[in-house]
């Protein structure tokens, strides 16, 4: 029984044997000690009979710029800046993130070239791009101080009248030529100032175009899209052309020669709201959105149809200290704005308010009609930038480009309505509040010293 167990066994051991594969390395013998005590030999070493494949080695990586090809002095090179793709053995590739730069952008260069870094398991690749670093943005790359334009100068009243440039506002379109670094800004009152490539600075808004019929084509001949479209785009921050209405020893008074924005209208809503216990109609000048937003003031917001509360998303950052820097901002003065019956004509009117001392204004219902200012209906005529065309202001025709723009006075018989020139320079009463007083243009006016 037992010499059967063992030939069993025998046969058993002898399968397994077999059907193991064996090492192809020699293994080391154990060796013996005086003492008796013994270290086993160690196994055989490795072959080829397991079938490994080697594993592929880094041959080389390669730079794309996704974004840019200038930085701003003292900016760095950001997470999705640039893509960098390493190469294997095997003809693999992937992206890889754990690389390293030698950008350095603490000083102007043009055509600076930066170092990629990547290693992996003991074998490191470069390569290189370039870029310019360019000036940072400075306020005072803008023109700040009042330029007289030559006699013979063009303008709303033609070659007769007197013109200056004077502060910046978003005007023209963007170039599809022009490329825009909109990730790096620099804070102007209410805007985020980008930098082109073209030396110019720009800023980016959501389109919000009161209709996209051809007549409201910007100046490159393309239509702008209403809000819901979610089309943004750039425009050219340029210099404010204004015609001077009159001159005096004291002062000059100025007045925009373009609708410069639109969608801030008086008030939001159609009734009165309580401030310090006084009932103010939608149409006083004194407590208007649109005065807030000329001057950088505070404004009494509505905020359901009970309530309102003071709000204070222009305070500081309105046209008055968006358009103009500290320089210029000296050289407009702080005037007495009239806002009594005189500034309306009327031999009454319930809505009037106090006078207010400001610095931007829009010009009373007299003075839209000071024929000295403007002799006929067409020089009251006013066109829109395309910028303003891209904030809801309102055209009639394709036949006169112009846009309608508010005055500040109120109308005589409506507590929720008040003035406005139209396309033709004509001046009718209209609703104050909303969007029908939103899709008026903002024409400022303003006096400064000679």
């Amino acid at each position: 029984m037992k010499t059967k167990l063992k030939v069993l066994l025998l046969a058993i051991l002898a399968i397994i044997l077999v059907a193991c594969p064996q090492s192809s390395g020699n293994g080391t013998s154990g060796s013996t000690t005086g003492d008796g005590t013994g270290t086993g030999g160690s196994t055989g070493g490795s072959g080829n009979g397991g079938g490994i494949v080697p594993k592929p080695t880094l041959v080389s990586i390669s730079v794309t710029q996704n974004y840019l090809d200038d930085y701003l002095l003292g900016n760095t090179i950001e997470p999705g800046d640039i893509t960098v793709t390493a190469r294997y053995s095997d003809g693999s590739e992937k992206e890889v993130t754990t690389y390293s730069t030698d950008a350095d952008f603490s000083s102007l260069a043009t055509g600076k070239q930066v170092t990629v870094t990547y290693a992996e398991d003991g074998v490191t690749c470069i390569d290189t791009f370039t870029v310019n670093v360019v000036a940072r943005w400075s306020a005072n790359d803008l023109v700040e101080t009042l330029v007289e334009l030559p006699a013979g100068t063009d303008g709303s009243v033609g070659t007769t009248g007197k013109y200056v440039l004077f502060g910046n506002w978003p005007q023209t379109i963007k170039s599809e030529a022009v490329k825009v670094q909109d990730r790096n800004t620099k804070q102007v009152g209410m805007f985020s100032y980008c930098v082109g490539d073209d030396g110019c600075y720009y800023v980016k808004i959501l389109e919000n175009a009161f209709n996209t019929r051809p007549e409201y084509a910007y100046s490159d001949g393309t239509l702008p899209q209403k809000a819901e479209s979610n089309s943004y785009k750039f425009f050219k921050v340029e210099q404010l052309k204004w015609r001077i209405l009159e001159e005096t020893t004291e002062k000059k008074t100025l007045f925009s020669e373009t609708a410069v924005m639109g969608n801030v209208p008086f008030y939001d809503i159609y009734h009165e709201r309580l401030i310090d216990g006084k009932s103010i109609s939608p149409n006083n000048y004194k407590h208007s959105k649109i005065r807030a937003w000329l001057n950088g003031l505070t404004y009494n917001k509505n905020i359901d149809f009970d309530h309102s509360a003071d709000s204070d998303e222009y305070l500081n950052k309105g046209f008055f200290q968006t358009a103009f820097n500290s320089q210029a901002q000296n050289r407009i003065m702080q005037v007495e704005v009239d806002n009594s019956l005189a500034s309306v004509g009327h031999e009454s009117n319930g809505y009037l308010c106090e006078n207010t001392n400001d610095k931007v204004f829009l010009l009373s219902l007299v003075e839209g009609k000071n024929t000295s200012w403007f002799a006929d209906e067409s020089s009251r005529i006013r066109h829109p930038t395309d910028f303003a065309l891209a904030t809801y202001v309102r055209k009639w025709n394709t036949e006169n480009t112009g846009v309608e723009y508010s005055l500040r006075s109120p109308d005589r018989g409506f507590k929720n309505s008040g003035y406005y020139v139209d396309c033709d320079g004509k001046i009718w009463g209209q609703y104050v509040y909303g969007e029908s007083n939103a899709r008026l243009g903002i024409v400022p006016a303003l006096c400064i010293t000679p």
